[in-house]
């Protein structure tokens, strides 16, 4: 349990560190605005593939980034029901905040993690 209780606490520390660090972004935005840096005009099933944050989460992610002018959107040519996201030159500017603030937030989620010295997973035996 000492390593699901400190998963936890490793997410609560970076949700609440992107929030104080970086303006008026939450940590699911943060982790959009890194995946669409990292896969410049990528699907939105690509990008929740990469986060993990499920489809309708990430359509309410997008629109508010798309309020803020953060993302812009296009349809694909490949498939007229997909968009494509990139990131406005405000954006860029915010995940180079982002990026500034995880090397903070990572080191102090090391320090979090750092107390774990051994996990062992045991998996339960296949059945005969």
């Amino acid at each position: 349990m000492q390593l699901v209780s400190t998963i936890h606490r490793a997410y609560q520390i970076a949700a609440s560190e992107v929030s104080e660090k970086v303006e008026g972004i939450s940590h699911t935005q943060a982790m959009v605005l890194m995946a669409i840096a990292e896969n410049p005009g990528t699907s939105q099933t690509k990008i929740v593939e990469v986060t993990g944050v499920d489809r309708s989460t990430l359509a309410d992610v997008v629109r508010r980034l798309l309020v803020r002018r953060l993302v812009a959107r296009k349809r694909t040519k490949e498939d007229a029901r997909a968009y494509a996201v990139t990131l406005t030159d405000a954006g860029a500017e915010k995940v180079a905040e982002i990026k500034k603030a995880a090397k903070f937030i990572d080191a102090k989620l090391r320090a979090v993690v750092r107390n774990i010295e051994k996990v062992e997973i045991v998996l339960p035996e296949a059945a005969e």
